[in-house]
């Protein structure tokens, strides 16, 4: 996924369950939207497809051996202010200067960062 691609909750999201138990190779297969967080549903892959459609993707264990995890939008914005801090750059665009907006038949649809107007460094 190239930068400008990547989702800022959910990269946030994943980072934070990671931390919060322990398990840096652990992958998300499902997420959902929550009145004050987001629920992921994943686990620690058991290998990576070697072939196929799906090469290089993590391989994960049937629904009903995966585990349920939750972040809190608090959560995700101290991640937030964390990757800002270390790497000075946009939590939003992550220093790409724009983001995705829409997708369509002609490709995705980008739009100027509103958070650093375009320059991909964080505000503070």
């Amino acid at each position: 996924m190239s930068q400008s691609q990547r989702l800022p909750g959910v990269d946030f999201a994943l980072e934070a369950v990671r931390i919060k138990i322990s398990r840096p190779t652990w992958e998300m297969a499902s997420i959902q939207a929550l009145k004050d967080g987001f629920r992921l549903m994943g686990a620690v892959p058991t290998g990576v497809y070697m072939t196929g459609l799906q090469k290089g993707a993590p391989i994960l264990p049937p629904k009903k051996w995966m585990d349920v995890h939750y972040v809190t939008n608090d959560e995700i914005e101290r991640r937030k202010r964390k990757y800002e801090k270390t790497t000075g750059r946009c939590s939003e665009c992550f220093g790409n200067g724009d983001y995705q907006v829409a997708i369509g038949v002609d490709g995705p649809k980008y739009a100027k960062c509103k958070k650093c107007d375009g320059k991909g460094a964080s505000n503070g």
